[in-house]
């Protein structure tokens, strides 16, 4: 049989992992706020949407995981609205990648 791990450590693990992608979620938004105190801030903003979104998806899936693994209802359903935050931040870093691409063409 195998050792189950403490509650506490996987929880905690858990916790990392969703604290990883809120932060690159909400990295491209700082970004906009602080676009009012400095100009270059916006562009920086545009370029970062998508890879922030995909790199909060990845965290997303591995927290909610490993939260389905352990049969934490709580923490899945965090999971869900991380992922639809990260799906949503997808589709607006796609639209911004393609007005960026029509601006230049």
């Amino acid at each position: 049989m195998e050792a189950v791990p403490p509650a506490g450590s996987s929880r905690a693990s858990i916790i990392r992992y969703y604290k990883k992608a809120t932060y690159s979620y909400l990295t491209p938004i700082g970004f906009v706020v602080l676009e009012f105190l400095w100009n270059f801030l916006l562009l920086l903003a545009l370029l970062t949407i998508l890879p922030c979104s995909v790199l909060g998806l990845y965290f997303t899936s591995r927290g909610f995981n490993l939260a389905r693994k352990q049969g934490d209802s709580e923490k899945k359903d965090v999971g869900y609205a991380n992922r639809l935050l990260g799906i949503i931040l997808f589709g607006v870093g796609l639209l911004g990648a393609g007005f960026a691409y029509l601006s230049v063409s």
